[in-house]
């Protein structure tokens, strides 16, 4: 550590890591000299998660692809703490922050499976393109938008491989600036209170958009939204009849404001079937399952899982086979003009009445279920009489 004067030692999982003093200390870390965020523990928990269950799936062992790499908090964790793990290929264009993923290297004594590249992102992921070179899982979690890179990400992958995209340009995908989601990811978004749930499902179409151009196929493992990012995990699967499979998975969302109706449709419809206003539409974007029920009953069963991402991934096995978008209650209830109820209490009088129903992973105040929504407003109805 004698050339990063300005580093300390921070503890994150059982890893202990180099990163520079002023990302613990100052409320927003700096991207200089070089970028780690503390607070993004929970998404590398859960890569950690991911790779474990992986290399159960994968006897010849895992090799990761950190393309964003930063200080490697992401990899150096994966290296350390996951086994079957072959090695970890550490990219960034900053030489500072390399200097920062090696020393955690070597404090943890991983550096045996770690490489280390000064590559632009698109280099470094072209150079893992042939089919002898090819990487088990790719990271991306660039600044921003993930889009210039989904391609190339693809061609790095191999087959049954994992990729991981993470987008933090979310006011674009929540709908604040919906032509410039048409421009980076191919469809509108739209400013809704399941905004996020739109934003996964943009990013997910993006990634068609450029499989289908490789023949290639993908099948969405899990999402995660937490503070200002969404990440997607997402299964690649090699095969023109999975990537026509795919361009039929894409379609349209369309939400009425008036009575907070929405429609999923191949085509949109641009009216409201309920009260007959005009329809705002997001897309085209993904509109099949965002949560892969088999996959999650893996993660299940997992050894030693804890029990926050045991409750998660329950979670999300609940929802996953339910429609698109979730409704919150305490929106419907404003529209009705009538006092709220809690989401447990809507999503179990809704089972009761035989509806399939479940709280999601993406809004702790958001439900889905099989309910039209006149049925979820007569049974918040219902509470109040």
């Amino acid at each position: 550590m004698n050339d990063l004067p300005n580093s300390t030692k921070f503890t994150e999982g059982s890893t202990e890591l180099v990163v520079p003093s002023n990302s613990i200390s100052d409320p927003i870390p700096p991207k200089s000299p070089a970028f780690f965020n503390p607070l993004a523990k929970n998404s590398r928990d859960l890569s950690i998660i991911i790779c474990q269950l992986e290399s159960t799936l994968d006897r010849d062992g895992l090799t990761v692809g950190d393309v964003f790499a930063g200080v490697g908090a992401r990899g150096i964790r994966i290296a350390n703490e996951v086994k079957g793990i072959n090695s970890v290929l550490f990219n960034d264009l900053n030489s500072t922050a390399i200097k920062y993923a090696k020393a955690s290297a070597k404090l943890n004594d991983l550096s045996s499976k770690c490489e280390f590249f000064e590559y632009e992102s698109s280099k470094f992921l072209i150079g893992r393109s042939s089919s002898m070179n090819r990487l088990s899982i790719v990271d991306i979690d660039p600044f921003g938008t993930p889009s210039p890179y989904i391609e190339n990400a693809l061609r790095a992958v191999k087959r049954n491989g994992i990729l991981s995209i993470t987008a933090t340009d979310t006011p674009v995908l929540c709908g604040v600036y919906p032509n410039v989601s048409f421009r980076q990811y191919g469809g509108y978004s739209l400013r809704s209170e399941y905004c996020h749930e739109l934003g996964l499902r943009l990013l997910i179409g993006a990634t068609v958009s450029s499989c289908m151009k490789l023949s290639l196929g993908i099948k969405p493992l899990f999402c995660q939204v937490d503070r200002h990012y969404m990440r997607v995990y997402m299964r690649l699967l090699y095969g023109l009849k999975y990537s026509e499979a795919c361009r039929l998975s894409l379609g349209f969302i369309e939400h009425c404001v008036i009575c907070n109706s929405r429609y999923c449709n191949k085509s949109p419809i641009k009216f409201c079937k309920t009260c007959n206003s005009k329809t705002k539409i997001a897309g085209p974007l993904w509109i099949k399952p965002i949560f892969d029920e088999p996959y999650l009953d893996q993660a299940l069963n997992l050894d030693n899982l804890p029990d926050s991402y045991s409750n998660l991934f329950s979670l999300a096995k609940s929802e996953s086979n339910l429609p698109p978008t979730y409704y919150i209650s305490d929106v419907i209830s404003d529209l009705m003009d009538v006092p709220s109820i809690s989401p447990n209490s809507l999503v179990d009088e809704l089972r009761n009445q035989g509806f399939p129903s479940s709280r999601t992973t993406l809004n702790p105040k958001g439900i889905r279920s099989e309910a039209s929504l006149d049925q979820i407003k007569e049974t918040i109805l219902s509470f109040n009489r």
